[in-house]
């Protein structure tokens, strides 16, 4: 986690520590001002502008989101009110909110609360890689269910093949061996044929010749 430079040339969510050289006048002490931005460069000018003074950076650090920034300006305005500041012009008119005593206290537990962050997105951090990797190895674990599923697929599918192959393989079995029947029962019934047929001519001769005789 980053706790004083920052990216100008990408974006993130920042959690900002600017002090000023404005001071309370009861306290004599310096203000800061805690803030969110994706854009610290633009934010420092913007508030060097709305604040009329230098501001110089004291602690930037990159944070999920404004609702972190949020979270920790109703815990010091809660818990510490008293250093509460907000920065006003001489009418009264109200420049900035979020700004607080340069004391202690107030950074103590802004150091508290940032690395109770840190502690919190390392633990996000590693909730994900466990997850990532759960997720890596269902997807390992589906693939190898699909293949498996597949291989049993074409087992299968092989299996019936087989099955076919055999069943077409005893029916060509029976087809010859019903063929061969065939030509015996056709070699058998050309040789009765031949065998009337030469009967008959033998009659008809036995026939004619009685016929000569008498």
């Amino acid at each position: 986690m980053q706790t004083v430079s920052y990216d100008i040339n990408n974006k993130h969510n920042y959690l900002y520590i600017f002090i000023t050289n404005i001071k309370s006048p009861k306290q004599n002490t310096f203000i800061v001002k805690i803030g969110y931005s994706t854009n610290m460069l633009e934010r420092k000018i913007q508030l060097k502008n709305t604040l009329h003074c230098d501001v110089y950076l004291l602690l930037c650090t990159i944070i999920n989101g404004e609702y972190e920034e949020k979270q920790l300006h109703k815990f010091l305005q809660t818990t510490y009110p008293q250093f509460y500041y907000p920065i006003k012009t001489k009418l009264n008119k109200i420049l900035s909110t979020e700004t607080y005593l340069f004391v202690p206290q107030i950074m103590n537990q802004i150091i508290i609360y940032i690395s109770e962050l840190n502690t919190t997105l390392k633990i996000e951090e590693e909730k994900t890689k466990q997850l990532e990797e759960t997720t890596k190895q269902l997807e390992e674990t589906t693939k190898q269910l699909e293949l498996k599923y597949k291989t049993k697929q074409l087992e299968e599918t092989t299996k019936q093949l087989k099955e076919k192959t055999k069943q077409l393989e005893e029916t060509t079995k029976q087809l010859k061996e019903k063929t061969k029947q065939l030509e015996l029962e056709y070699k058998s019934n050309i040789e009765k044929l031949k065998l009337e047929l030469e009967y008959k001519y033998k009659i008809k001769q036995l026939e004619l010749e009685y016929k000569t005789k008498y």
